[in-house]
Formats: structure tokens, sequence, C-alpha cells
């Protein structure tokens, strides 16, 4: 059964830059950041450049923790 027929959107696999930047809530140019001082995978297709959502997620897991991490320092530094 094909998810046309039982209403089901299939996930988007691959996104633009502009539909990644929106996705992070960022601007274009600070995707491209993160692309060049490689903080976030990517794919070439010909000159198309393209993001997973697997890479979206991952990114935004990595910053998860890296705050995360910020705060228990944090808490550490004032308890000394």
């Amino acid at each position: 059964m094909s998810d046309a027929n039982n209403g089901e959107a299939k996930p988007q696999l691959l996104y633009t830059p502009e539909e990644a930047a929106v996705a992070l809530r960022i601007s274009r140019t600070h995707l491209y950041q993160l692309k060049s001082a490689k903080q976030i995978s990517y794919i070439k297709i010909g000159k198309n450049l393209r993001f997973r959502r697997k890479d979206l997620d991952d990114y935004i897991a990595k910053c998860a923790k890296k705050a995360a991490t910020e705060i228990k320092r944090s808490r550490v530094d004032t308890t000394i």
C-alpha cells in the first residue's frame, strides 16, 4: 500500500540549505558557517548541497549535550 493511498506523508529525506536553516531556526549564512567549520554534516549531489534530517537532529543533540556540560561546569565552579 502506498503512502498516497493511506494518507500518510513520507518523511522528507533531504533538505536544501534554505529548508535546513528554517528547520534549525537559524540563518542560511549561519548554516554555511557550521558547514565550513565541519560542525554539521552534509551531502553533495553534483553541485547541490543537501542536509539529511539525521544530520540536523545530530547537530541539535550535540548542542544540547554541550549546553548540559557547560551547566554542570558552572555549578562545580560556584561551589568551590
